[in-house]
């Protein structure tokens, strides 16, 4: 898909009208020169290797569009025109942000996540500002919300990352963001086309069907923002479980390890209680096995020994740090894998204060089988 329009660069009080081409799906931009006088190698110029905080342009229609952080890297001069590329942040169909108003998302698969309750008719939207709600349009469900305060283009896109991962996190993968709209209800308004940190580049294929009421996927939303600051650096690490799709298994579970560390050393609930459980005198800080025996007393997320927590701690150690002598059975790594899984789900669940089930109805495999040598 491309956004052509027209814009007028200013020069030493010079006005100079110029085609620009915005990719909306690689978020590159063309803008072209026609090479018709000296004038135009002074606009090339002007334009080269510079960053521009905001590019406005009119299609043939009259509407407008704004590309944010565009940065201009490479001048290529041709027979007849002089073609300028570079990159843009965010795209947006309009031109005026406002400061306040009724703000819109939607992703692919929303409805089919939610298909179990193929009667709800939707909410009404909140009229507290700030509180998220779940509207129904005719069979299109969008997840809504009144904001003011919007001073900006990121402070708008920081909010809907945000909302993004929440359902990232309860679907457990990457979604695509599909469509995204702001109005104030007097006339001016935007729709978000594109951003680096929004909308994804990779097809994003919904399966999962929510097991939670949509009252407790809406409740969710608001708890997930209310709580979301202390813990963004947790859902960092965890990001990279579900938005790398060409690494390995082993890799994502040392991330999931490490988000869940963490995790339990900012929740200081979780940090004493995993304190109290270590029983090596000369052990000063608690290992992983602590910290998933702590979040098992506090929010019960399995039924199972504590030498399996042990067996985690070791998976985790014997993945991190090589070591020729030692191993770990096929049986090991199965049971580690889906523990970390679980534990995760549920000890951001159970900080955030979100009302989840758990999808994955697995299983741990007994001691004394598969316990051949997988590493």
């Amino acid at each position: 898909m491309f956004v052509n329009g027209k814009t007028t660069v200013r020069i030493d009080e010079m006005e100079y009208n110029i085609n620009v081409i915005f990719q909306v799906p690689s978020r590159r931009l063309k803008i072209i020169i026609p090479l018709e006088s000296a004038k135009s190698y002074k606009v090339a110029d002007f334009l080269f290797a510079k960053r521009f905080n905001s590019i406005v342009i009119v299609n043939e229609i009259g509407k407008e569009f704004t590309a944010f952080d565009c940065v201009c890297i490479r001048k290529i001069t041709q027979i007849d025109e002089i073609v300028v590329v570079g990159q843009y942040k965010t795209l947006i169909k309009g031109r005026n942000i406002p400061n306040r108003g009724v703000l819109s998302f939607h992703f692919e698969g929303l409805e089919h996540f939610l298909s179990r309750f193929s009667d709800f008719k939707g909410y009404e939207l909140s009229q507290k500002e700030n509180n998220w709600s779940l509207l129904n349009n005719e069979g299109t469900l969008e997840a809504v919300v009144k904001v003011n305060n919007i001073n900006c283009i990121d402070s708008l896109i920081t909010l809907l990352v945000k909302v993004r991962e929440y359902f990232e996190f309860m679907i457990d993968r990457e979604i695509y963001v599909d469509r995204v709209a702001y109005s104030d209800g007097l006339g001016a308004s935007i729709e978000v086309l594109n951003d680096k940190l929004l909308m994804s580049q990779n097809d994003c294929l919904i399966n999962e069907v929510s097991l939670e009421q949509p009252k407790t996927i809406v409740e969710g939303i608001n708890q997930w923002l209310l709580h979301y600051e202390p813990y963004k650096e947790v859902i960092n690490i965890w990001k990279k479980t579900i938005y790398n799709r060409h690494v390995s298994d082993e890799d994502v579970f040392i991330w999931r390890c490490q988000s869940l560390e963490l995790l339990c050393t900012l929740y200081k609930p979780l940090l004493d209680e995993a304190k109290s459980q270590i029983k090596n005198p000369k052990q000063s800080f608690p290992n992983l096995s602590n910290f998933l025996d702590a979040l098992n007393i506090k929010h019960e997320f399995i039924k199972c020994d504590k030498d399996y927590f042990d067996e985690v701690k070791d998976v985790r150690n014997v993945y991190t740090h090589y070591n020729p002598d030692k191993h770990v059975s096929e049986r090991e790594w199965r049971n580690a894998s889906y523990i970390i899984k679980s534990a995760l789900k549920a000890a951001l669940g159970f900080v955030m204060q979100l009302d989840i089930k758990n999808n994955d109805f697995g299983f741990l495999i007994p001691k004394g089988t598969m316990e051949e040598i997988r590493r």
